[in-house]
Parts: structure tokens; sequence; C-alpha cells
């Protein structure tokens, strides 16, 4: 079913567009960490990781992987310094802030992958 992220997460959501074409799964957890060092000490963290749930073969899992990579990091550039105010996931500057980790779970896409996952994480 792909429920599986959902156990541990503290929010989620799912699109299923009409058809069946469409059909991403956004989980996020929430934790509370020190910030690390070499990071701004008053602003908290967030982690962005894509996947897709199904490759039937190895080559095909490479190349899944490989735009996994690709949709992660345009979406890190894009999306996330507009969406997150990194500074409010601070409680304590030098001690304590939120650590996002985000989660997309990608069952299927038709259309325009970087807006649908940009709409699942709102």
């Amino acid at each position: 079913d792909g429920v599986g992220p959902l156990v541990l997460s503290n929010g989620s959501a799912r699109i299923m567009l009409p058809g069946g074409g469409t059909h991403i799964l956004c989980s996020v957890k929430a934790d509370l960490v020190h910030p690390a060092p070499g990071i701004v000490p008053s602003e908290g963290v967030v982690e962005l990781h894509v996947d897709h749930a199904v490759s039937p073969s190895s080559s095909s899992r490479h190349k899944r992987r490989q735009a996994d990579m690709e949709l992660q990091s345009l979406l890190r550039k894009l999306w996330l310094p507009h969406a997150v105010d990194r500074q409010g996931l601070c409680i304590v500057p030098h001690q304590y802030a939120w650590r996002l980790n985000i989660d997309l779970l990608i069952f299927s896409c038709q259309g325009n992958i970087v807006d649908i996952c940009a709409m699942v994480m709102r």
C-alpha cells in the first residue's frame, strides 16, 4: 500500500489525480536537534528525499535513482528556499532547532513532476 513511511511521520499528504496517472505521497517527520557545526546556529534543518516506489529492473532502477537525485536537487534549489522559514525552525540559537525530514514517494506521475511534488509538499 505504500503507507510504511507514514508510521513515524508527524504529517503527510497524498496527491492522486483523476485517471490514476499521478500518485505521490509526502511524509514529514520533525526531530528536535542540536545544530551541527558548520550549520547556521540560528536556523533549523530541512532534509528532502525523493524515491520512486517501483523499479522493475536493475538498469531502470539506476536511471530512476539518478532521476530521483536530479528532482531532489531541483526541489531543494527552487522550492525549499521559498517554502520553509529555516529561522522559524530555530528554538534556541546554538542549542536547539527543528530538523524536518521530507520524504516524497512517487508511485506514478504523468505531468510536471516538479510542480506536482511542490503541491504535495505544501
